[in-house]
């Protein structure tokens, strides 16, 4: 089973590194280097996930996000990828419809793991519910996803009177 990926991100050697990765795992990619552009091959080449930078020139990976949720593109899972995995962000990422997040550096196990788990494929090991982490990249089952983390984030905020 193969799948169609959209790599966003305004570094060259990300988009470079991350193609070549996905590739040799059988992925089919498609590269973006902003929102704009992200939103546009969203549209025309219907990936099955993207993998959605925050920090984008001409929109932003978050409004980029909207507007694919919101051209009635539910289909296409979306893995933010940041430098900055700060609370807020991942509350607006969970709120725009993102399915998870990957905290940059990441290694390419993490990358790929994350990418078989929200494309339903069974990662080499046979364990569907086993994906590597960025802090462990040993396969164990992964307790916490974005929806956690923005939960997380709304309870541990201090109410505003």
């Amino acid at each position: 089973m193969t799948g169609r990926i959209l790599i966003v991100d305004d570094d060259p050697g990300v988009l470079d590194s991350v193609s070549k990765t996905l590739s040799a795992h059988g992925f089919d990619t498609d590269t973006a280097r902003d929102g704009l552009r992200a939103v546009l091959l969203a549209s025309t080449q219907k990936p099955d996930l993207i993998l959605l930078d925050v920090n984008l020139p001409r929109l932003n990976g978050i409004e980029a996000l909207k507007r694919i949720k919101s051209d009635g593109m539910a289909g296409p899972k979306v893995v933010m990828m940041t430098a900055v995995a700060d609370k807020d962000t991942i509350v607006q990422a969970v709120y725009a419809g993102a399915n998870d997040y990957l905290a940059k550096p990441f290694e390419p196990e993490a990358l790929v793991g994350k990418i078989e788990k929200h494309l339903g494929r069974v990662p080499a090991d046979g364990n569907p519910d086993a994906a590597p982490t960025e802090a462990h990249p040993a396969r164990r089952r992964k307790e916490t996803g974005l929806a956690a983390l923005a939960a997380r984030a709304l309870r541990d905020k201090p109410a505003e009177e």
